[in-house]
């Protein structure tokens, strides 16, 4: 799956984590809209006495964007990937002008689903001025959360230190194309039967008739048959002292920060929901940069989906404790290959998974009673995004990702300290006051389990 010139475009074909994500989009395109879609978003001030022509300068920033990292600007074509080169400077004014768009909407909330339903060919990139806001936005099969923090390091620090265009455009930026993750990491052309048996065995698993039915968050009887709506955000923040308190329980009770939170999602759903469900089954997201030989697990390969997404099947009815000692086993365990083989089983299971998901998707079965939320844990990124770049400081980072089914994704990360929870859904399904609540119920959930108060 290495990338190979056709002519004047260059190709490779879809790997197994592509072909998942691009069927998740597509069941959205009834309703014209596109599942997963991805953005990532940082917050800028300037100097209030500086002359800065910021628009100019982002411009210039994505355009340089463009030839270190042409993943950005790769569409797909059935079930290959291809780039065509920058054929001069024209051409690169051209694409710039088509995918750099300054924004008339309040802040960045409205980008995700108001202005783009569904995500254009190429990536884009939004200025909000309203909000002082800059947004990239993609398919989820061009990359992952983790690859779009590394871009907006990338795009930012071209604001510092601009890399002039090139005096000819000879395709030469064809060779940053990044390489398939079975490229990256040796995966043999046969899989070996223990790598299928062991798929088999998770799928099974996740699928038992015991398995079947999750909790959820209440969605009422008038919503639960609605079309998606518009995706919408809400966010809250732990202190900086506080969250410091949280890492130090963390490590008191031999549990991961992402365990501890996710044991609270889970606890809150319980505590909400109206079914007789017994049982939390969700994804749990791994990512696989980690696991990549250099420079692959660095940003020359920002613009890649390294994410893994494999079962989580708990009680929900356990206590806190229980939860948190269940889930952790699973989020400690190793893809080393000396160490354990899921690198070379993710193969063949998430063939399985998105053979099973294109069958929901020829059967138009996507219902919105689905209803369990997930947790996408990013880490720290303090030192992935500076505080500055040149004149131009970082206020804020936030992720939003379109979510049109009655699930709810929370993303969690530090920043500056503060540790943040920020919750994608649709509301088709929820008003904004529902959600609202039960995020600030994980928050005192979390800070009542490791700290024993709720303040």
């Amino acid at each position: 799956m290495a990338w190979t010139q056709q002519g004047e475009y260059w190709s490779r074909p879809l790997d197994c984590h592509d072909r998942q994500f691009q069927v998740i989009a597509e069941f959205g395109k009834p309703q014209g809209r596109e599942q997963a879609m991805l953005m990532g978003v940082v917050q800028l001030q300037t100097p209030d006495e500086a002359d800065i022509d910021l628009v100019s300068q982002l411009r210039a920033a994505w355009k340089a964007l463009r030839l270190k990292h042409p993943d950005i600007a790769l569409v797909l074509d059935n079930d290959e990937k291809r780039y065509y080169p920058v054929r001069d400077e024209q051409d690169l004014e051209g694409w710039c002008d088509a995918t750099f768009r300054v924004e008339k909407v309040p802040s960045s909330d409205e980008v995700l689903g108001e202005i783009m339903p569904m995500a254009a060919p190429h990536a884009t990139c939004h200025w909000v001025p309203a909000s002082n806001q800059l947004c990239l936005v993609s398919s989820h099969w061009r990359w992952d959360c983790r690859g779009i923090i590394k871009l907006l390091h990338c795009l930012l620090s071209e604001l510092a230190s601009p890399t002039p265009l090139p005096a000819t455009f000879d395709g030469d930026e064809a060779r940053h194309l990044v390489p398939s993750l079975d490229v990256v990491l040796g995966m043999p052309d046969t899989l070996e039967p223990a790598w299928e048996a062991r798929a088999d065995e998770l799928i099974a698993s996740a699928m038992s008739e015991e398995n079947q039915v999750t909790i959820g968050l209440p969605i009422s009887p008038g919503r639960a048959t609605s079309l998606p709506g518009n995706t919408r955000r809400v966010g809250i923040r732990i202190a900086a002292e506080q969250a410091l308190a949280l890492r130090q329980s963390c490590r008191k009770h031999g549990v991961t920060l992402t365990t501890a939170v996710h044991a609270s999602i889970i606890a809150e759903t319980a505590r909400v929901c109206t079914t007789d469900a017994s049982k939390y089954v969700a994804p749990a997201l791994f990512d696989l940069r980690r696991y990549c030989p250099p420079p692959s697990d660095g940003p020359t390969h920002a613009a890649s989906l390294r994410m893994l997404a494999l079962p989580l099947t708990v009680n929900a009815h356990a206590s806190w404790s229980e939860l948190a000692h269940a889930i952790q086993p699973i989020y400690r365990q190793s893809f080393d290959p000396e160490k354990s083989n899921m690198l070379f089983v993710r193969v063949p299971y998430v063939n399985k998974v998105t053979a099973l998901l294109q069958g929901l998707k020829d059967m138009d079965i996507h219902p919105a009673q689905d209803s369990e939320p997930h947790l996408s844990s990013l880490g720290v990124i303090d030192g992935q995004i500076e505080r500055a770049y040149g004149d131009v400081e970082v206020r804020d980072v936030s992720f939003m990702i379109q979510m049109l089914t009655g699930q709810v994704l929370v993303y969690f990360w530090s920043w500056g300290g503060e540790m943040r929870l920020a919750a994608s859904y649709n509301e088709a399904y929820y008003s904004r006051d529902q959600v609202d609540r039960w995020l600030e119920a994980v928050r005192e959930n979390l800070v009542e389990n490791l700290l024993g108060r709720a303040d």
